[in-house]
């Protein structure tokens, strides 16, 4: 063979084979970036079958592997049935709306999971999101909307039984002219109920209404409202903290660490009370503290961690955050630990500085 095609055909084959590394070497990197990633990923065979997962997925469902296994292993009784459903949808070539489903692990652990189903081609796949924090946040407001629902419930009884009260009366009255002895005496009992329902009824509402309308003394109306800043990157953790707040205070929310550092700079001053996330992408939540700190050293911050290496710390005294909050919240707790910052004088030793919340 001439030198010259030897040459050529050994610097294509040498160019060929760098490209292949080059492929190779771009596809090992993305695989690593996908096993990094914030969220869980799972692809999945037709039949159930978990082909591979990333690192995240593999935590939320608590297993070292989870090649080979199903979902069905996970999911939990009460929502099998929900989850046929989606399985079907998406065999079928459509795309499942994201659900949040119970999932059971070991030792009877659940979890609350949303799974986004995907497809690329022939290849399948779920993103995978913990939403048990969202679902435990939720229930306790709703827990704590319990006394309205009482109120409706003995709303309705009282007037339940003034209404049957006068459809008793209406009967005892078809076609009478006159009314004497028993009959009358009857009849007026039955009066006097009606007039106690209606003034149960009554104390009922006007009991309500001072709750919520009762008017603020002088010097509460010219006090302005005590300030909080919550940063979290989930929106709906975000949004369940400012219902929780935003009637007793002003609130500002951030889903972006840059974005509130940046309203923090400008707001500073006013500023009572920052609640902060520890784990988010990006600036992480003692990052975000230790920045806002800089500007201000008084602010008080609360850091919401599930992190034990941070909460050790922060016991040792090696963290400049002096408050920490275990996660999952507890908004009882997370209320009181506000409500002793920005009135101490109403919480006598309620909050104890450079250490875990645990009362």
């Amino acid at each position: 063979m001439d030198k010259g095609l030897e040459n050529n055909a050994a610097e294509g084959a040498g160019e060929e084979l760098r490209r292949l590394r080059a492929s190779v070497d771009e596809m090992s990197s993305m695989i690593a970036l996908l096993d990094r990633a914030p969220i869980g990923l799972v692809e999945v065979s037709t039949d159930g079958a978990v082909v591979a997962a990333n690192h995240l997925a593999r935590a939320l469902l608590a297993q070292s592997d989870l090649v080979g296994c199903t979902f069905e292993d996970f999911i939990h009784p009460d929502v099998s049935d929900t989850w046929d459903t989606l399985w079907r949808r998406m065999l079928a070539g459509e795309t499942p709306q994201a659900e949040t489903l119970q999932v059971q692990l070991s030792a009877g652990r659940t979890r609350f999971l949303r799974f986004t189903f995907d497809r690329e081609g022939s290849h399948w796949y779920l993103w995978i999101e913990d939403r048990s924090e969202h679902r435990a946040l939720s229930t306790q407001l709703t827990r704590d909307t319990g006394p309205e629902r009482h109120l409706l419930h003995d709303l309705n009884n009282a007037l339940t039984s003034g209404i049957g009260l006068v459809d008793v009366i209406q009967l005892q009255l078809e076609g009478r002219t006159a009314l004497t002895g028993k009959t009358l005496d009857t009849l007026r009992d039955h009066i006097a109920l009606v007039n106690q329902s209606l003034a149960d009824t009554e104390a009922l509402v006007s009991k309500s209404r001072r709750a919520r309308h009762a008017a603020p003394s002088a010097v509460a109306a010219e006090t302005p409202r005590h300030h909080i800043l919550v940063v979290d990157d989930e929106t709906a953790i975000l949004e369940l903290l400012a219902e929780l707040f935003r009637e007793q205070y002003r609130v500002s929310t951030f889903s972006n660490a840059a974005h509130a550092l940046r309203f923090f700079n400008g707001e500073s001053s006013t500023i009572d009370v920052a609640i902060v996330d520890h784990k988010m992408p990006g600036v992480s939540g003692i990052g975000l503290a230790s920045e806002m700190l800089a500007t201000r050293a008084d602010l008080p911050v609360i850091l919401c961690t599930t992190d034990p290496e941070l909460i050790a710390e922060q016991a040792a005294g090696r963290v400049q955050v002096e408050r920490l909050l275990e996660k999952p919240i507890d908004l009882t707790r997370l209320r009181k630990m506000v409500e002793s910052i920005v009135a101490p004088d109403d919480w006598p030793g309620a909050f104890r500085p450079a250490s875990v919340e645990d009362s």
